[in-house]
């Protein structure tokens, strides 16, 4: 019923549900010939008349009226921010089905919905490679107008587009930068699998380490060396590290920010002191070959 739920797809999205490389190309082409289904610019499928009627039967309101690009370009992120909910824990509300008249309006606002990911409410939007500066200005004053919550996840194609260091910083308790690439979106499936602790205990495996004495921090280690766990860009974490900085100018404190390499540039860019930065791809092994043998 993912259909019926956010009213587009990728083809490509499909072996999540089927759970193979090509079976579900098979599936398109017979649920297409029977009219339940019909391409979309060739990559995404929609609803054709059979399957229309079969979702509302299920008490689906389903309807695909699209004449104008931008509205295309919505349901296409959503379909794709979508897809997570697939073989996952994570569950993702469009914005058509928030009922929150005092936040949220379709014409007004550029948020794609609210994902729960790790028993967290964020409100989602997506910066495409195509956006320029007058429509992340748009993110950025639809963001700030958010009063009761306090999670935003942003998936942005182009860091390049994070341009000063304080953009996308709101006050918030979390601000999340996801680049939407096919191995950071299986990471997020498999997030609850993975023992996160166990890898970071490896990484360090000369000493032991705790949980963190200071609030900021997620873990420390014995030698007082304080760790960031920030598998993707948390802008807040950052601007309150800077805040520290700032405020103790005569206080060293060892810290260590462990994230995805593709982070690391924008992280030094973000941060106003030298902070180390810890990859974390290659302890991650058995995710990306797991996701290619879908």
């Amino acid at each position: 019923m993912f259909l019926g739920k956010y009213k587009l797809m990728l083809g490509s999205d499909c072996r999540l549900i089927y759970g193979t490389t090509d079976y579900h190309r098979k599936r398109l082409k017979v649920l297409e010939s029977e009219r339940y289904i019909r391409r979309v610019n060739r990559l995404y499928i929609k609803l054709d008349d059979k399957g229309t009627r079969l979702v509302k039967e299920f008490g689906y309101d389903y309807s695909y009226k699209c004449r104008r690009k931008e509205y295309v370009d919505r349901l296409n992120e959503i379909a794709k921010v979508a897809a997570l909910t697939l073989d996952s824990n994570i569950d993702f509300i469009a914005s058509w089905n928030i009922k929150d008249d005092d936040i949220f309006t379709e014409q007004s606002r550029k948020y794609l919905g609210k994902m729960i990911f790790q028993e967290k409410e964020f409100i989602v939007y997506y910066i495409a490679n195509d956006k320029r500066k007058p429509y992340v200005s748009q993110i950025l004053n639809d963001i700030r107008k958010l009063v009761s919550y306090k999670n935003i996840m942003i998936f942005v194609e182009d860091f390049n587009l994070i341009k000063a260091k304080r953009n996308f910083v709101f006050g918030n308790d979390s601000t999340v930068i996801i680049n939407p690439t096919p191995e950071n979106f299986n990471l997020m499936r498999r997030y609850e699998d993975i023992d996160f602790y166990e890898i970071i205990k490896q990484m360090y495996s000369n000493t032991e380490v705790l949980l963190s004495n200071w609030v900021k921090a997620d873990y420390m280690t014995e030698d007082r060396t304080y760790i960031f766990f920030m598998p993707f860009i948390d802008t807040e974490r950052l601007y309150g590290l800077n805040k520290f900085y700032n405020n103790n100018k005569n206080i060293i404190r060892k810290i260590d920010i462990i994230t995805l390499k593709e982070n690391k540039e924008k992280i030094e860019e973000i941060l106003t002191n030298k902070t180390n930065i810890v990859e974390m791809d290659e302890w991650l092994g058995g995710i990306d070959g797991e996701r290619q043998e879908k």
